[in-house]
């Protein structure tokens, strides 16, 4: 699978419409038959056409067939990043 879009937000989850009713995605959670592997923002699209696209990827949990499973255009959405805890006690963005 070609995804050479820029991944460099360290996506965990995404909400869309508003932030406590909307739909959310998130990685490693299962939707029906279906795993969410990867959320990215595509950077090409923004610098092409000036639009923010957010792209879901999951995986067919029975035959696990991977691709694009959703994707989100000029959405009101609320992105939460990956942050991991360091042993002394500070955070970083991996």
């Amino acid at each position: 699978m070609d995804r050479t879009l820029m991944d460099n937000l360290n996506i965990r989850k995404i909400t869309i419409g508003d932030s406590k009713m909307g739909m959310t995605y998130q990685l490693g959670i299962k939707y029906g038959k279906v795993k969410v592997t990867s959320i990215i923002r595509d950077e090409n699209a923004f610098h092409l056409w000036g639009a923010i696209h957010y792209l879901v990827y999951a995986k067919d949990i029975e035959s696990g067939a991977e691709g694009l499973w959703k994707y989100f255009v000029n959405q009101p959405i609320t992105v939460e990043l990956d942050i991991t805890k360091k042993n002394d006690g500070t955070t970083t963005s991996p």
